[in-house]
């Protein structure tokens, strides 16, 4: 089992989900992605929804907290 974190302090939430993805993806280097716990900023309330789109098209991940 693989396991991997990321973390970005991009002020854009979208950039910052992006970024977390990518390095996600590299550290796991092809193994599936099963379970992801994300975690955001009350300050981005309005943009959770997207963000939890974007990690469920990049990562594809079976559970998503």
């Amino acid at each position: 089992m693989r396991c991997a974190s990321a973390i970005s302090e991009s002020p854009y939430l979208s950039h910052a989900v992006d970024h977390a993805c990518r390095q996600l993806l590299d550290q796991l280097a092809g193994s599936p992605c099963h379970w992801v716990c994300l975690f955001v900023s009350p300050a981005y309330q309005a943009d959770w929804a997207e963000a939890l789109h974007a990690v469920h098209e990049q990562l594809r991940p079976a559970v998503l907290i």
